[in-house]
């Protein structure tokens, strides 16, 4: 069974068969800014995540909000950072605000990064111009 959760601006695909959610790891979150106050991935009933490599997740909830927590932490890090350094290329942006992954796993944060800046150019909070972003707050 598939079945889209769209609720408050955010959607969250969950495959079902019994009570195991079987994915690819993505969990897919879009907010204007922040979560909505009722986290709509409570909605579903599972006891475990089976994950595309590894042992399943038998603490899906925890999981699944550390997971949110840590992309919105990340997020206003990348906001901050980028109000720190002023208009500067993405990657610039990139050492400064992945300053605490190992430099072999720049190339994949740098996609995060991006994802990011969209988000933040679409809440209205970040512009890019001629090749650099800046923080609408400066």
């Amino acid at each position: 069974v598939y079945g889209t959760k769209n609720s408050q601006n955010v959607e969250i695909n969950v495959i079902a068969e019994s009570q195991k959610n079987f994915t690819n790891t993505n969990i897919y979150i879009h907010t204007p800014f922040g979560l909505p106050v009722s986290n709509p991935i409570n909605d579903f009933s599972f006891d475990s995540i089976a994950p595309g490599h590894g042992n399943y997740i038998d603490n899906p909830y925890e999981i699944i909000e550390w997971t949110i927590q840590h992309r919105l932490d990340r997020e206003e890090k990348v906001f901050k950072k980028l109000s720190k350094l002023g208009a500067t290329g993405i990657n610039r942006l990139l050492i400064s605000v992945y300053n605490d992954v190992n430099p072999k796993l720049l190339p994949i944060a740098k996609w995060s990064l991006e994802a990011h800046l969209i988000k933040l150019i679409e809440d209205e909070r970040v512009v890019l111009e001629k090749g650099k972003y800046k923080s609408l707050e400066d």
